[in-house]
């Protein structure tokens, strides 16, 4: 029987393992909710802790930065000659051109970077995520397609076997039925192999586990419109770049003011002999064998070089968002157009091919050109489908709406 002593130790252990452990809320259908799912793997990434893990060090820094630039200084001085002297000194440097109050702002923004840099590291590791789950279901319909071609292409065989042992079909068509048969299967295998390797895509952003991922949604959102579509002020990158230039303005100031000496004050305090001693001391560095104006054209090169890096940066992301919102409108309305039609008309020509092939109205070669047509028209909207989510996951990630989108679909 075991120890009760043991029992509270085991609870804090079962508490350490659960806590440790991912939590995911779960659907009706036992899979986690899309958005607690990819929010949940996120926040165990490495780039993302790392990423957090630099913010932290940022806020030190502004804290580091909020202090007094100088401290106060201790001296202690002894002599013994034909009098013995024993002084005791405090003597203070002072920030006489406020040196601090610059590099605190320069650590300001250097925090403020890193915040946006941080939600950038998010942002980036989700639209990964995401598009490799999209990989992952357009593999699994890529894998059943495959399947679908090698059965319908076995149950081809069969027939034209059958045929052909009646004298109906000609030998060369017999050997292209094997050799589709055979290409058939090379591309089942293809597929197997593709949707394994997006499956471990998937795998590397956690530890295999008996917890499986959401599936992404059927249809579509509706392509944004308005003017709001196209504001990138706010994205990280922007955000970004203009800290980058305010904390070059900052550097440009603390150089400016290095560039002037900070005085010292001292003051002496003991005993000559049997005589006190009191003295006050005042020290001034002289700039004269270097003035530090380098330091100040440098700092001014670089302040320049971050606004022009600024005004790019602006420019790149406002290009991407339009690029994303027109690939992504263009592929919505051929995906609208082949759900509307497309799907329709495949599965009246399957049908309409089954039974001319089966009535003996077509020959052997012109089911298989035309029953490979419907097949590669099914591939292609497989693709078109993967294009589409990749699209659409671009347009989030370039708008920086990720977050809210997932929100909306949990």
């Amino acid at each position: 029987m075991a120890n009760p002593k043991f029992y509270p130790m085991l609870v804090v252990l079962l508490t350490l393992v659960t806590a440790l452990q991912p939590s995911f809320s779960h659907g009706d259908d036992g899979t986690p909710s899309l958005n607690q799912f990819v929010s949940t793997l996120v926040e165990n990434h490495p780039d993302v802790i790392a990423s957090f893990q630099a913010l932290k060090a940022t806020e030190a820094e502004a804290l580091a930065a909020g202090r007094p630039l100088y401290n106060p200084e201790l001296s202690f001085e002894a002599e013994n000659a034909e009098e013995q002297t024993r002084t005791v000194g405090l003597s203070q440097t002072l920030d006489w051109t406020r040196k601090s109050k610059s590099q605190r702002s320069m650590a300001d923004a250097e925090q403020a970077i890193a915040e946006a840099t941080y939600k950038l590291t998010r942002w980036e590791v989700m639209t990964d995520l995401l598009g490799l789950l999209a990989a992952f279901d357009l593999g699994t319909e890529r894998e059943r397609l495959a399947n679908d071609r090698a059965s319908l292409m076995d149950d081809f065989a069969v027939i034209a076997k059958k045929r052909f042992s009646v004298g109906d079909l000609t030998s060369v068509e017999m050997n292209l039925a094997y050799l589709a048969v055979t290409e058939a299967k090379m591309q089942r295998a293809n597929a197997v192999v593709s949707l394994s390797d997006a499956r471990q895509q998937v795998l590397s952003f956690f530890p295999p586990s008996t917890v499986g991922w959401p599936k992404l949604a059927q249809s579509f959102p509706t392509p944004p419109s308005g003017s709001d579509a196209y504001d990138v002020s706010e994205l990280p990158e922007n955000v970004v770049a203009r800290l980058a230039v305010r904390r070059a303005e900052d550097e440009v100031q603390l150089r400016e003011k290095e560039r002037k000496p900070d005085p010292t004050l001292g003051l002496v305090g003991g005993k000559e002999g049997d005589e006190d001693l009191v003295a006050l001391s005042f020290s001034l560095p002289i700039h004269v064998r270097n003035n530090f104006r380098a330091e100040v054209s440098a700092a001014l090169a670089r302040s320049e070089e971050s606004k022009q890096r600024r005004d790019g940066i602006h420019r790149q992301t406002t290009a991407r968002v339009r690029s994303a919102i027109t690939r992504y409108q263009i592929s919505y309305e051929a995906w609208t157009e082949w759900e509307d039609v497309g799907l329709k008309s495949l599965a009246e020509q399957r049908a309409e091919l089954n039974r001319l092939w089966e009535s003996g109205e077509l020959s052997a070669t012109e089911y298989l050109v035309q029953l490979r047509q419907t097949l590669d028209v099914q591939e292609t909207a497989i693709e078109l489908r993967l294009d589409l989510w990749d699209s659409w996951f671009e347009w989030l990630r370039a708008s920086g709406r990720v977050e809210s989108w997932l929100q909306g679909e949990s």
